[in-house]
């Protein structure tokens, strides 16, 4: 899900070193595959945030549920939107920058 973000910034923004940056900057980690495991996770989250009355969107509730799935700490740059999700170890890192339009989603690091 990371993975297809940071895509989809690279792709938005056109320039062709943008795209040649994205394949050095995921050469650096190891991608981990979405897989039947996080189903439930992902309805678990959407369904306790919205009962809160403050849900956050999908593609966002599914990066929470591949953190919690990996026990992974989440690295981004805005803390707010996943802080009401319990269990989710998160990193707030705002120095972090890419040459890929800053995509609210930095990187998934397993620990």
């Amino acid at each position: 899900m990371t993975a297809s973000e940071l895509t989809f910034s690279v792709i938005k923004s056109g320039p062709e070193r943008n795209r040649q940056a994205r394949t050095v900057f995921f050469d650096l980690f190891d991608l981990f595959p979405l897989d039947a495991s996080v189903i439930w996770h992902y309805c678990e989250i959407s369904n306790n945030l919205e009962r809160r009355g403050t849900p956050i969107g999908s593609l966002g509730a599914m990066i929470a549920a591949h953190a919690k799935v990996l026990s992974a700490v989440l690295v981004l740059n805005n803390v707010r939107e996943f802080s009401g999700v319990d269990g989710l170890f998160l990193f707030l890192a705002p120095t972090l920058r890419s040459p890929m339009n800053q995509a609210w989603v930095m990187l998934l690091m397993s620990f």
